[in-house]
């Protein structure tokens, strides 16, 4: 998405929600930057490492918590949109409906293309280059979003195919989200999200614990890429939403807007101090409770901004490069990493990497690439959907 990276553009009938805010476009935009930061020169796959690019590579790595802000984002967003239509008699239909041509068509040609290019390397490519391109997570799991339950994947599908794990954990929640909403009373919604934030946690305590070093780091995968271990981001943002559908206590949250900035401050302080921990490979710290710092660190940002649009703060997410970086979000976070792997493969044969002048010129070049064709995928393709799926009326 992940909102997610595509809960964007959809509108929620709910007043707070509804409204186009420019600073969520912002935070959309700081979340796939950090993503493409991670992507690009924290974590491709490939050994050779200056001991500068090395240290570089270890801290941008980090840019993978833009994941946490998509499905904060997207908690948020799509359960405004759910709490403001919950009695409509065309809920679910056109719910689904609409998230179908916001999420489907760009994602299924996606698979398609690496489909093609899997097929094409297979018959002329000889068998070394058909096995390279075998995926170890089944292909078919893609189609129906169980990938993120596979913990393996071959080169190629580490940069084709690898990012999309978090599309899964969307649409999960996409399905599970709407019946909960729907048949739950306010207060009653409030208490489950709730409760899941600390039984996410617990999930990722117990399989960092039980299947750590000794089991390959099975554990720390897996409390990184299941729907259950991630849902704590979205029910942090559901819960936000619900807020935002209650006067009172929204009101409230505008008259502690101190508290909430302190908290954020605190709470970042916090994560500055176990960055430590958090920088070391396969890191219990950053598979547990430090993943839950770095949602509530979001969702406080998250607040901040909505309940001070007219600070400083603010206005740096309304920058319009920031804005406009979010729209294209959903397509950039599919494609870049395949784009960057076309790129190194055209020009140096080989797999990403950034440890020289080349290197880095081949990155920003497959930087450029993605974003073009990102806005060429908006203007002719997502966007025309977009207004067809919201032919579709709550």
């Amino acid at each position: 998405m992940s909102v997610s990276v595509a809960a964007s553009r959809d509108t929620a009938p709910s007043d707070s929600v509804s409204k186009r805010i420019p600073e969520l476009d912002g935070l959309r935009g700081l979340a796939i930057f950090l993503v493409i930061l991670c992507h690009y020169i924290g974590d491709p796959p490939h050994g050779a490492w200056h001991s500068w690019s090395s240290r570089l590579a270890s801290f941008l790595g980090q840019g993978a918590v833009g994941v946490d802000l998509f499905f904060v984002l997207s908690g948020f967003l799509i359960g405004g949109i759910l709490l403001g239509s919950r009695t409509s008699p065309h809920y679910y239909q056109t719910f689904y409906l609409r998230r179908f041509h916001r999420i489907i068509p760009l994602y299924y040609s996606w698979l398609i293309l690496f489909g093609l290019v899997w097929l094409a390397a297979s018959v002329f490519g000889g068998s070394a280059t058909g096995e390279e391109f075998q995926p170890a997570t089944p292909f078919w799991s893609y189609f129906v979003f169980l990938h993120n339950y596979f913990l393996r994947s071959t080169p190629v599908q580490a940069f084709w195919l690898v990012p999309l794990w978090s599309i899964a954990v969307e649409e999960q929640f996409y399905l599970l989200a709407p019946p909960l909403v729907r048949n739950m009373s306010t207060k009653s919604l409030a208490s489950f999200m709730a409760a899941i934030i600390p039984l996410c946690l617990l999930l990722r305590f117990v399989l960092a614990t039980a299947y750590g070093a000794t089991h390959g780091y099975w554990g720390i995968y897996a409390a990184y890429f299941w729907t259950p271990c991630r849902a704590d981001d979205l029910a942090l943002g559901v819960l936000v939403a619900i807020i935002w559908t209650i006067p009172p206590a929204k009101q409230w949250v505008h008259d502690k807007a101190r508290f909430f900035y302190a908290g954020l401050v605190t709470c970042g302080a916090f994560i500055a101090f176990i960055e430590y921990w958090l920088l070391k490979p396969n890191s219990f710290v950053a598979a547990t409770y430090g993943r839950t710092l770095i949602g509530i660190f979001f969702v406080l940002l998250m607040i901040v901004l909505l309940i001070d649009r007219g600070s400083l703060l603010a206005g740096i997410f309304r920058v319009g490069a920031l804005k406009e970086l979010g729209k294209i979000s959903y397509c950039v976070y599919i494609i870049h990493y395949g784009i960057d792997w076309t790129v190194f493969k055209i020009f140096l044969h080989d797999i990403p990497r950034f440890d020289s002048w080349p290197a880095v010129g081949l990155a920003i070049i497959a930087l450029a690439v993605s974003i073009v064709v990102a806005e060429l995928s908006w203007t002719y393709f997502e966007n025309p959907l977009i207004r067809r799926g919201h032919r579709y009326s709550y």
